[in-house]
């Protein structure tokens, strides 16, 4: 019992580090393709909406993991 929770204590502070380079890489992809033209400007701000919606949604996720693991303990 004690490995999975110290399993899910560092869970947060490894998932959000590599969420935030996702994201970053994602946005710049995204911001490349609203310049290429009217159909990619279309197909960018699919890709920038869904790399917003990863981050809130994972760091949202986070938050309950850590909030479960201090409400449990």
């Amino acid at each position: 019992m004690q490995k999975l929770q110290d399993f899910l204590d560092k869970l947060p502070d490894t998932i959000k580090p590599i969420a935030t380079g996702l994201a970053i890489v994602c946005l710049v992809i995204a911001g490349v393709m609203f310049m290429l033209g009217r159909k990619k400007r279309e197909e960018g701000k699919e890709v920038a909406m869904g790399a917003i919606e990863g981050v809130l949604i994972v760091s949202l996720a986070t938050s309950l993991v850590s909030w479960l693991v201090a409400f449990l303990a």
